[in-house]
């Protein structure tokens, strides 16, 4: 089975607001556009929070796939 890749700040930014009711129906290309202006739109302290969170899930993934994980293009 494929291991996911680890989730970055603007990956678990972009989760977060395309729950909004504001993104449904729309397409993934154009929920990315508004939301990556919402993000360079966002109070640093924001930005901030999604950087921790974005550590604590490489702690996650690294604890479940272990540390020798490396990201490998196809």
């Amino acid at each position: 089975k494929k291991i996911p890749r680890r989730q970055n700040a603007w990956i678990l930014y972009r989760r977060d607001k395309s729950l909004n009711s504001e993104f449904v129906g729309l397409k993934s290309a154009l929920i990315s556009k508004e939301i990556s202006k919402m993000w360079n739109k966002e109070e640093k302290e924001t930005i901030e929070l999604f950087e921790a969170l974005s550590r604590k899930a490489a702690e996650i993934h690294k604890k479940k796939y272990g540390e020798n994980y490396k990201y490998k293009p196809r």
